[in-house]
């Protein structure tokens, strides 16, 4: 198998588990699970996370859509995404791609420039059927080809059985 169709697998699979702990449990404070590690300098403004279904399942798919305000126009193909995530204190992937990639292995079909203003990105991704027990950490950084910063989020998943 190619270096780039297990980094397309693994991605994908971590674009699941980010996008699920950015729709969290209902009864968990939102601020419990992610972080909003952005400051009034960056880019992108998060204004809303959700999930359907809410309670994902391995193995089946599940829609997110994230909606927030691009102070402004950002070109997906020439901005970088470092998505690392951790189980424990392995580090399971450090990768960077393009925002645009990121954006794919996430599910989205992205057009090639988010335009400035109100944005809402979406698309679908299905869970593995099996997801090893574990608390995972995620991170998600993103930033332009002037290095400005586009997007910080930090999320938390347990994906212990009861």
């Amino acid at each position: 198998m190619s270096i780039k169709r297990v980094l397309h697998a693994v991605l994908t699979t971590t674009a699941g588990l980010v996008f699920l702990a950015l729709g969290a449990h209902p009864a968990a404070a939102a601020t419990d699970l992610v972080e909003d590690c952005s400051d009034d300098n960056y880019v992108l403004r998060v204004k809303e996370i959700a999930v359907t279904p809410p309670f994902p399942e391995p193995g089946k798919p599940f829609r997110w859509e994230i909606t927030g305000k691009l102070r402004e126009p950002i070109d997906l193909h020439r901005s970088t995404a470092d998505v690392k995530v951790r189980r424990g204190v392995t580090t399971l992937v450090s990768a960077k791609v393009s925002l645009h990639d990121a954006l794919t292995y996430g599910g989205m079909n992205p057009p090639d420039t988010l335009g400035k203003g109100r944005v809402t990105m979406a698309g679908e991704v299905e869970l593995p059927d099996e997801v090893a027990q574990g608390v995972y950490r995620l991170s998600l950084r993103a930033w332009d080809e002037d290095k400005q910063n586009l997007a910080c989020l930090k999320a938390r998943v347990d994906m212990r059985r009861p």
